[in-house]
């Protein structure tokens, strides 16, 4: 740990404001038991707004593993991801609510995770920290968190059905399963967004006609829903196109 420490401070009266050279320094200290001298260096770094490479907030993380101290390593990776909510410290930030078995704050993080970076394994961490909530207590577990993952599971299943419908170019059976009475009650989309999505569907399956009447009816429901009037015309233009086809094709 002496020569830790030595080659620390040769960095450091070459280059004094190098904040990961401040950081090993602090660990270097904290290994040889000088707990206090360590903290006091690491207490003057990790302030809210400071920002700090992966190398220097990998280096924190040690520090505070040895000391100790896994709150600290939260507070970090949260201060890390209010200066840069990148993919790389969110992760990080949701591993330490993993070390610190808390729960909850596991599932927002997966769940922004998954949200903003839409990567499918990020919304599974959602679901076990969810099934982790109803195993710690076993009586809201029953009431609540068993129900709210299983739901989650099940819309999260048939998107990846209707997805799977869409990439084979079978966009018909794609807007039929998002249409049953079952679909719609898993799906958290807006009655008019499914709507839109199914009619865009439709469309792809060149079923114009059934835009058509779906638009029509949609309108006389909501006259102002410029989605359904795009629609309505759209389709129109197909359907006159077919007719002019037909007549090509009849003379």
């Amino acid at each position: 740990m002496k020569k830790a420490l030595q080659e620390a401070d040769k960095v450091l009266k070459k280059h004094p404001v190098t904040i990961c050279a401040k950081v090993l320094k602090a660990l270097a200290l904290i290994r040889s038991d000088k707990i206090a001298d360590g903290f006091e260096i690491i207490n003057t770094l990790d302030v809210p707004g400071a920002h700090f490479d992966d190398g220097t907030l990998q280096a924190f993380v040690h520090c505070f593993k040895e000391a100790g101290c896994p709150d600290r390593i939260t507070t970090l990776y949260q201060r890390a991801v209010a200066v840069s909510p990148s993919e790389q410290n969110l992760t990080h930030l949701f591993m330490a609510h993993v070390r610190n078995r808390s729960f909850k704050n596991q599932q927002l993080v997966a769940m922004r995770l998954f949200k903003e970076f839409n990567n499918t394994p990020y919304f599974f961490w959602g679901v076990m920290s969810i099934v982790m909530q109803a195993r710690s207590d076993p009586e809201m577990g029953k009431k609540m968190l068993y129900p709210l993952a299983e739901r989650m599971l099940a819309n999260h299943l048939l998107e990846l059905h209707a997805m799977v419908y869409e990439g084979m170019g079978k966009f018909a059976e794609a807007e039929e399963l998002l249409g049953t009475t079952d679909s719609r009650a898993l799906l958290p989309t807006p009655p008019t967004f499914l709507t839109a999505r199914r009619l865009a569907l439709l469309m792809s399956a060149k079923n114009y006609r059934t835009v058509m009447d779906r638009s029509v009816e949609g309108l006389k429901a909501d006259p102002d829903d410029w989605v359904l009037w795009k629609m309505l015309f759209d389709s129109s233009f197909e359907v006159l196109k077919e007719a002019e086809n037909d007549d090509e094709r009849t003379k």
